[in-house]
């Protein structure tokens, strides 16, 4: 079994998404065996949500936390409680595979080095990510921030980390090592970057050369060391590239819009089509209030509901994942059956001496519906079809407030507006208005499908 420490207390989002990331995992990976260090009350309940079972974990119990306002010197004592330290000397005592934290960034590097030690030879530790690269692969980035003013030494000691990483975690025989720098030529960089492109090419390491930033997610190189300044940079700036990409991720927005906006005109023109027909040529007792009742509620715009639709979908646990989708199916149709006027007034119109003729051939209300009054009313059907299908393309309001920041679940008028923030502007303008062009393509193909319908469809003679 694989076991793994997690430290579930002090991340910026709280213990959830770790746990939830745990349950995942080890609902995917069989030998994965979590030790988790936070408040045993939560994790439990998290895991029990996760159908995990408890011999899959256990439980290093705790409430107390190092928060990211805190010294990172609060590491060395005062809390030996908390849940950082305790999962450290966890790790220290026991046989892991590793560590996971969220918290505290400065005190999680300080306490490897007074609850764990360093390895012989190596005089301070570092902080990596593995940046995906467009081939697939991964890049290990070494430091990335721990380490801002760096010695020849300390970044072929970095290479030398990133390349025992790599081997252990990718299973790469002898990683490519490279070395960030100015250029790819052998004199390029500053004092520091010179002396250690030296040290490497003597080091044994598959050292590679020097790698430019524009090259870093290229795939060029297995490992990339550099001081922690710059390897920051790099870091952060890839981190706002993914933002900026994920954000303007049209095509995606448009299929969001397009599953959202066809699922909605399928549901709401039924629910108004049923109401219609009730209303138009079923007589019962609460017909007259329920009219009355709907025409003032249609009154007030719908984002008037906003605040109160969002925390009852919250509650209801549909504001994440995919319940997205279903939440916004629900706030664009599951009020269709209040906007009945226009289709019933229509209806009003075909003579009911027809219902009463087909009725006495033995024709049932269904029959009559579907083979009498929905062909005559064809071009309502096709008014309420298109509008129905416009909602989720012009919305705004709904879409932003339930998806949020989650990028993935966008529509197309959240990804527009944001083509004209500011900072986006003037590089997205363009795309802006090719997307604004591209939202009308489904909406004139549904009227072009439609239109033969738009006809007189009250014709022909009354059966006497």
């Amino acid at each position: 079994m694989k076991k793994i420490v997690i430290d579930t207390l002090g991340g910026d989002n709280g213990a959830l998404p770790l746990l939830c990331g745990s349950a995942r995992c080890m609902k995917e990976h069989s030998d994965v065996f979590c030790v988790f260090s936070g408040d045993k009350e939560e994790i439990d309940k998290i895991m029990g949500d996760n159908s995990i079972s408890r011999d899959r974990y256990t439980v290093l119990n705790t409430k107390e936390y190092i928060t990211n306002s805190q010294s990172p010197m609060s590491v060395f004592g005062g809390c030996d409680n908390s849940s950082m330290v305790l999962a450290l000397e966890y790790l220290r005592d026991n046989e892991c595979a590793g560590m996971i934290s969220a918290g505290n960034t400065g005190a999680l590097l300080i306490g490897t080095i007074c609850r764990l030690g360093l390895v012989k030879g190596l005089k301070r530790p570092a902080l990596s990510s593995a940046l995906p690269a467009v081939d697939g692969s991964y890049i290990c980035l070494v430091d990335c921030g721990a380490n801002v003013d760096c010695t020849a030494n300390d970044l072929c000691e970095f290479a030398k980390l990133g390349t025992a990483f790599v081997k252990s975690m990718y299973g790469i025989e002898s990683p490519r090592v490279a070395l960030l720098s100015t250029g790819k030529e052998k004199g390029k960089g500053n004092k520091a970057t010179k002396e250690a492109y030296a040290l490497l090419e003597s080091s044994g390491l598959n050292f590679t050369g020097n790698l430019e930033g524009s090259d870093v997610l290229l795939g060029k190189a297995d490992v990339l060391a550099c001081d922690g300044y710059a390897g920051n940079i790099v870091l952060k700036d890839t981190e706002a590239t993914g933002k900026i990409a994920a954000a303007m991720n049209f095509p995606r927005m448009f299929l969001n819009t397009f599953f959202i906006a066809c699922c909605s005109c399928v549901i709401s023109t039924f629910f108004v089509l049923a109401v219609s027909y009730c209303l138009s040529r079923v007589k019962w007792k609460m017909r007259k209030p329920y009219m009355n009742t709907a025409m003032v509620i249609t009154l007030f715009p719908g984002f008037m509901s906003m605040i109160a639709v969002y925390f009852i979908l919250k509650a209801l646990n549909m504001t994440e994942g995919d319940k997205i989708y279903l939440s916004l199916i629900i706030c664009y149709s599951s009020g269709a059956g209040v906007g009945f006027h226009v289709m019933k007034g229509y209806m009003d119109t075909i003579p009911k001496s027809l219902d009463e003729a087909a009725m006495m051939d033995g024709c049932t209300r269904f029959q009559v519906f579907t083979k009498i009054t929905l062909p005559l009313c064809k071009p309502m059907v096709v008014y309420q079809i298109i509008t129905s299908f416009m909602g989720p393309w012009m919305d705004f309001v709904f879409a932003k407030v339930i998806a949020g920041a989650k990028s993935q679940y966008w529509t197309v008028s959240i990804g527009l507006f944001n083509m004209l923030e500011k900072e986006y502007v003037e590089v997205w303008f363009v795309r802006f208005c090719a997307g604004a062009v591209l939202v009308s393509i489904p909406i004139a193909v549904l009227y072009l499908l439609t239109q033969k319908m738009y006809q007189e469809a009250m014709g022909g003679a009354v059966k006497g």
